[in-house]
């Protein structure tokens, strides 16, 4: 890691490298899905969490070369501005198997892959994602959500946020789209 990573990055820039496996062991096949977890985890929040019981660096590797250093303290993540969050996830099986992942941190804000003009004009919409386990269940569904909108218009954004996030996807479903409650209980009834 220290060769392929190193050989761009100045010395203050070391490489951090951290295990998952000081936090809960060895999983053998589950470990490379743990470090994933981990390291998304560590993105969302970001910050670069410390190895626990760890106390000395291998003598046999000589991490001032090659420019890594093992995450001993939780910090926030290191990054440039505008940069994205990026890591690597690296898992070796028992019986040979190994694999590398990278991730990167999603931005939508990145106007490289979005007309500006599509982005206004899109943003104002809020979309109410309506599913149920039959058809007379959705229609249920849907005059609740007239009655609950006709009531208290404010609520409009974050009944669709709520309603987007945390309502399960079932067999009969329905997605309505608008820019203001008057709209969408239109489209509602």
């Amino acid at each position: 890691m220290g060769e392929f990573f190193g050989w761009k990055r100045n010395g203050n820039q070391k490489l951090r490298i951290g295990s998952v496996k000081t936090n809960i062991g060895h999983l053998e096949g589950a470990a490379g899905m743990a470090g994933l977890i981990k390291v998304v985890l560590a993105m969302k929040n970001r910050v670069l969490p410390k190895n626990l019981n760890f106390k000395k660096p291998n003598p046999q590797i000589d991490f001032e070369e090659l420019k890594l250093s093992v995450q001993a303290e939780k910090t926030a993540w290191p990054i440039q501005q505008d940069e994205t969050l990026k890591a690597g996830v690296n898992s070796f099986g028992w019986g040979g198997t190994n694999s590398h992942v990278v991730i990167e941190e999603y931005k939508t804000e990145n106007k490289n892959y979005v007309n500006s003009q599509d982005n206004r004009e899109s943003s104002n919409y809020h979309f109410l994602p309506i599913s149920a386990r039959s058809n007379s269940a959705l229609q249920e569904y849907v005059n609740g959500y007239i009655n609950f909108l006709s009531t208290d218009e404010n609520k409009f954004e974050d009944i669709c946020k709520a309603t987007s996030l945390r309502k399960p996807d079932f067999e009969y479903r329905k997605l309505f789209s608008a820019v203001i409650s008057a709209n969408l209980i239109s489209q509602l009834k």
